[in-house]
């Protein structure tokens, strides 16, 4: 490791291979919205020291110092990132929000966003904690050891973030009709006739009908004599549809 010498006052640290090639430039620092900058002026024109250390165009890239310190340059110190990893160290709390990185988008729905490789990563939900919990989430799935991560202290923290996890694993189709399922049928939204879910009386047929919807479409489950066994075979279809998360008519 080799220091050079920044002016007016200062000093950065290179790499063997790298400091022959660099000691005889001068190099100023200025200080942008997020970190330090080194540069040096070549044939009047303003190159980054990042620019001479990996020769080629870091459009697009951020680089990070694996120590924390921004004026160690050795090549094992150099990491580079994509600058949605900039972006994501730097969020911030919106106005009204407890935690970063939500928002809330109605009176009870709150949306966790993550910004990663040009396009925003969301999920959405019923409450802040939620929501904090679910931008946790994305953030470790995108950028594991590096998430900046929200700090919520409740005891079953483990417990809804596994299932939170669990939802946003899913594919947005099978993620969206599962919450639409579970928030439909905790309204106790019942059919017409009968005093359970997904069952109605069919006139023609003299029998009670059992079906459920999914994906936007509705699975006919057959005809019963009586409204328990139509709900009996609601419960069953609805549990191999939606798992842990399927709303029954009769306790699990």
């Amino acid at each position: 490791m080799k220091e050079i010498p920044i002016i007016p006052t200062g000093q950065f640290w290179v790499s063997d291979e790298d400091f022959e090639r660099l000691k005889d430039l001068r190099f100023y620092k200025k200080n942008s919205k997020y970190r330090k900058y080194i540069y040096t002026d070549m044939a009047n024109k303003t190159t980054s020291l990042y620019k001479l250390l990996f020769e080629c165009n870091l459009h697009g890239k951020y680089v990070h110092h694996i120590n924390g310190n921004e004026l160690d340059f050795t090549r094992e110190n150099l990491d580079i990132k994509n600058t949605s990893y900039l972006k994501h160290q730097n969020v911030k709390k919106r106005e009204n929000c407890i935690y970063k990185g939500i928002v809330k988008t109605g009176r009870s729905s709150w949306k966790a966003i993550v910004y990663y490789d040009h396009s925003d990563r969301s999920f959405t939900a019923k409450s802040e904690i939620e929501a904090a919990i679910a931008y946790n989430v994305l953030s470790e799935m995108l950028f594991g050891e590096h998430a900046n991560l929200n700090i919520v202290d409740i005891p079953d923290y483990d417990d809804m973030y596994k299932k939170i996890e669990n939802l946003i694993k899913l594919p947005v189709s099978q993620r969206k009709s599962l919450k639409t399922h579970v928030a439909k049928n905790a309204k106790n939204k019942k059919g017409k006739t009968s005093k359970y879910k997904g069952i109605c009386w069919s006139k023609s047929k003299d029998r009670w009908i059992s079906r459920i919807k999914k994906d936007l479409k509705v699975y006919y489950l057959g005809s019963y004599k009586s409204e328990e066994e139509a709900a009996l075979a609601y419960d069953e279809k609805s549990i191999e549809f939606y798992g842990e998360y399927a709303v029954t008519n009769f306790p699990k």
